[in-house]
């Protein structure tokens, strides 16, 4: 019979350090989660700052993604609101870029007939969004040099 108790009592001590050991990884799982929401919210604003809007946005990106942590969701969100239409610009810009310099260096006169057009559209889309948004239209299209191509 004493046997069977110290058996008994193997077998609970052994389930609870499985339990143990089980929430321990739980909670060092938890922890890297926090650990790497914190870093890529530092990680964009520090790019933000620095004027890298589109890598910012991947960043911010990155953190909304990792659900297992709530950490300052209202913050990226709202960074998010304000940088997308800046990097929808600059991807629009980037977009038009390529596509002159593709259709000049082929010599293809509809591709360059639609660029324009895309110009155009975009330049009309972002004067629409209001006087600031128009201005740095002209400055990215004008960095890009396709406002004069």
């Amino acid at each position: 019979m004493p046997g069977f108790m110290y058996r008994r009592s193997f077998f609970y001590r052994n389930t609870a350090v499985v339990l143990l050991f089980l929430a321990l990884i739980c909670a060092g799982w938890k922890v890297f989660s926090v650990l790497q929401s914190i870093q890529l919210y530092d990680q964009a604003e520090k790019l933000r700052a620095a004027g890298k809007l589109m890598d910012a946005e991947d960043a911010y990106l990155h953190a909304l993604a990792v659900s297992d942590f709530d950490y300052r969701r209202a913050e990226i969100a709202s960074a998010l609101a304000a940088l997308q239409p800046e990097t929808r610009m600059i991807r629009t810009v980037s977009s038009l870029k390529t596509s002159v310099a593709s259709s000049a260096a082929s010599l293809d006169v509809r591709g360059l007939v639609k660029a324009y057009n895309d110009y155009t559209e975009a330049q009309k889309e972002s004067a629409a969004q209001g006087e600031e948004a128009a201005k740095r239209f002209a400055e990215l299209a004008a960095e890009a040099r396709i406002d004069r191509t």
